[in-house]
């Protein structure tokens, strides 16, 4: 991506940070100078990943049972 700033490159899947205070306009990636940032987003980005898991297993649970004619209080263990 090109932009004012100059060229942006992709980060191998690792995230931009920014300063907005400093940098409101986002053109200096500060991910060299605080990287300690990454290990809790990841673990933030891991735990909300987990919630998702939980939640659509729980969907393709409720649709078995309603496709067995469980009833509520069978699929609630």
């Amino acid at each position: 991506m090109t932009s004012l700033a100059g060229n942006r490159m992709k980060m191998n899947g690792f995230p931009a940070i920014y300063n907005i205070e400093a940098d409101p306009r986002e053109e200096v990636n500060v991910v060299g100078t605080a990287a300690w940032v990454i290990g809790p987003y990841l673990r933030i980005i891991g735990d909300y990943q987990k919630t998702l898991a939980h939640t659509q297993a729980q969907r393709q649970n409720e649709g078995r049972g309603e496709e067995q004619g469980a009833t509520s209080s069978q699929l609630i263990r």
